[in-house]
């Protein structure tokens, strides 16, 4: 469940976690009850308006290539949630 996956508001590295791998995770944040999705678009919010998201992000994933490669979608569906 979205709720549970998400709970950890103490690991950053869960929340990315989470994103990558839900495929259709903008349409789960859109549809989830008001204060899960507030609180999951306030998280996207604060990660995406620092500098420091960018540079961050690459080190959340595994470094191989093929990894580095999802980082483009990843930063979109991040900005997606970010802008509900």
């Amino acid at each position: 469940m979205l709720a549970d996956e998400c709970a950890d508001r103490e690991d950053p590295g869960k929340r990315v976690t989470v994103v990558d791998g839900r495929e259709n995770i903008v349409v789960d944040v859109d549809q989830a009850p008001v204060e899960m999705r507030r609180f999951l678009i306030d998280a996207a919010r604060t990660l995406t308006s620092t500098a420091e998201f960018d540079e961050a992000l690459p080190g959340q994933l595994p470094p191989d290539s093929a990894s580095q490669q999802r980082l483009p979608k990843l930063r979109k569906k991040f900005r997606e949630i970010a802008a509900l």
